[in-house]
């Protein structure tokens, strides 16, 4: 008899890997897949309304040896039903047999890795020495981006948003980062900031915030949300536009997704950036973006991580099949 390991999220906490850590595993699988050694087919997935999706993410890494499927939903008005808006798992597969070996919670990994590749993003394509950072969006990923961000920048000022106020007064307070105010409207998050990252809800039908006139020059802007939060004129007008898979990308186009994208919009990839590791601004005045999709492999990369370690402090439960 077969057996796989369950780790719930109580047990992936007692792992205790920090964001640091993801981020350089975000590195390592970014230059892995620059050099062409990860396959990963586009997610395919159902919306059972206009603003839910379930999404299926499988992935394979060469370096280091790994395989799994993400099995992920993402449904926002479950937050007035006392729910978590996201939830799913994670399996790792033995990459030399086949063999399922683990099962576990995808919601606390799905967080660090998200904010982890905000992170590895702005490392390449923000200005250095930013000191500014507005969020609109005071949830999970709002927290998790901040958490990631501070490894790589002092910021004097952040600047946060949600329609939520009893959301953005709970960030200001959950957060040990001096100089965190919340503001009254998303202008006030945007305007004049560095970096932005919007975590709004992802929908087929978004209704868009931002306009051109807010962005600063020389800004860096991370929409988590894919293009619920930026206006057609401020996506047009990015001198660098980057996501972390081209073919997820124009995959999300076909299936309606970023209609204020133009068709002949430059686009580059992250992992070909990382890979490279040449820098990518032509001045300080350049603004940029990362649309990052979020892919299977940020997730297999970061549990076969965490299976490793799971294993070597005995938590989990074995499952027999």
């Amino acid at each position: 008899m077969a057996e796989l390991l369950y780790l719930s999220d109580a047990d992936i906490e007692a792992c205790s890997i920090g964001m640091a850590e993801v981020i350089q595993i975000m590195l390592e699988t970014y230059r892995c897949k620059g050099g062409g050694g990860v396959q990963m087919p586009p997610k395919p997935g159902v919306h059972p309304s206009s603003n839910s999706h379930l999404h299926a993410m499988p992935a394979y890494i060469s370096e280091p040896r790994a395989a799994g499927i993400k099995w992920i939903g993402t449904f926002p008005d479950n937050m007035a039903k006392g729910l978590p808006s996201i939830s799913g798992l994670i399996v790792l597969n033995d990459p030399e047999t086949g063999q399922p070996l683990c099962i576990m919670d995808c919601r606390r990994i799905t967080a660090m890795r998200t904010g982890a590749k905000t992170a590895l993003a702005a490392r390449y394509l923000a200005r250095k020495g930013c000191q500014s950072l507005g969020i609109i969006g005071c949830g999970v990923q709002g927290r998790s981006n901040l958490d990631a961000l501070l490894c790589e920048f002092k910021f004097e000022a952040v600047r946060v948003f949600d329609t939520n106020e009893q959301a953005a007064q709970r960030f200001v307070e959950d957060t040990s980062s001096t100089g965190v105010e919340v503001v009254k409207t998303p202008e006030d998050a945007v305007r004049d900031m560095d970096i932005v990252v919007t975590t709004r809800p992802i929908n087929l039908n978004p209704q868009p915030i931002i306009p051109l006139e807010w962005l600063k020059p020389g800004g860096f802007y991370a929409p988590v949300d894919y293009d619920a939060s930026f206006c057609g004129d401020a996506l047009r007008a990015m001198d660098l536009f980057v996501t972390d898979d081209i073919a997820q990308f124009e995959y999300h186009r076909a299936k309606g997704y970023f209609r204020n994208v133009h068709p002949s919009q430059s686009i580059s990839d992250l992992g070909s950036i990382v890979a490279s590791n040449k820098p990518v601004r032509s001045s300080d005045a350049d603004m940029t973006m990362a649309m990052c999709l979020g892919l299977g492999m940020d997730d297999v990369a970061v549990a076969s991580i965490l299976y490793r370690l799971a294993i070597g402090i005995g938590v989990g439960t074995l499952l027999r099949h």
